[in-house]
């Protein structure tokens, strides 16, 4: 059995195994039993056995002495002694006979999910261009798109913005009255909106930067330099919570996996890992 952290759901801390005497004297048992133990040690696993006579004897002792155990394993974990199951059950499954009497324990990470990237898709009746119109105009729908879809590039912005007026490009003219109209609405005496670097997103959105899955998005949405800064240290934040400290490589196929990109190619992976290399998952975002 495998005993999670009791605050970090998808970290494991320890695994228990309950035998009984004339089953782990078997010499298939005990090659078995063997074999399993050094992979899951080798991860980082600690290990704690139960023979079902002392259970039926002396149950009392044996559930202080897995008590200890269990508080031994939580205090280590919480010294950064991190467990890691993610990839245990294809390595037990390999190094196992396919003949075995009994199949190999399953264990793992349990699969963190984060709500659907939401687009933001407005339309307008205008009979001008987008660069043409009222700058007014622009700037609530900017608060719009912003409260649906920020964190966001400002380029993102600008590709709502004309698919708002109907349009399928979006040209320079746009992008630049996109940017005067959002310098406008940042000067409102009412104004939540916020940049940083090239992203836009309201007050809110900056004291919880949320987290997305974009499985089902395509276009920029998917691009490493769209996906803001401040949503890949929130992923960490939450990743690191439920599942303890572990290797920047494993962060960040599993900011990924919970970002809900298919796969890592190197853009998106220098992307992740060097807000988790600065450490920024730690720290709150600066206005």
């Amino acid at each position: 059995m495998g005993a999670r952290h009791p605050d970090r759901p998808a970290q494991y801390i320890v695994a228990v195994e309950c035998d009984g005497a004339a089953y782990h004297s078997a010499l298939w048992a005990r090659e078995r039993d063997r074999l399993r133990q050094d992979v899951l040690e080798s991860l980082g696993w600690r290990f704690h056995r139960i023979w079902s006579t002392d259970w039926f004897h002396r149950r009392d002792h044996e559930i202080r002495r897995l008590a200890e155990a269990l508080l031994e394993a939580k205090e280590a974990a919480s010294d950064g002694i991190a467990v890691r199951g993610a990839n245990a059950v294809g390595i037990l499954q390999a190094v196992m006979k396919d003949d075995a009497p009994t199949s190999p324990i399953e264990i793992g990470h349990l699969e963190l999910i984060a709500p659907a990237y939401t687009r933001a898709e407005l339309s307008v009746r205008a009979s001008v261009e987008p660069h043409e119109a009222p700058q007014g105009q622009l700037g609530d729908l900017i608060i719009k798109i912003v409260d649906i879809e920020g964190p966001i590039h400002v380029d993102e912005v600008s590709r709502r913005i004309a698919a708002a007026f109907g349009k399928s490009r979006t040209g320079g003219r746009i992008v630049d009255a996109t940017v005067r109209a959002l310098q406008a609405v940042q000067r409102r005496s009412d104004n939540r909106l916020r940049r940083l670097g090239q992203f836009v997103l309201n007050d809110a959105q900056l004291a919880t930067p949320p987290v997305r899955d974009r499985r089902s998005e395509n276009g920029a949405v998917l691009k490493a330099e769209y996906l803001p800064p401040m949503e890949i240290a929130a992923a960490a934040t939450r990743i690191r919570a439920e599942s303890g400290p572990m290797p920047p490589e494993e962060m960040t196929r599993a900011m990924a996996r919970l970002l809900g990109f298919q796969r890592v190619g190197p853009d998106l992976s220098e992307a992740i890992l060097a807000v988790v290399m600065e450490g920024k998952c730690d720290r709150e975002p600066a206005a």
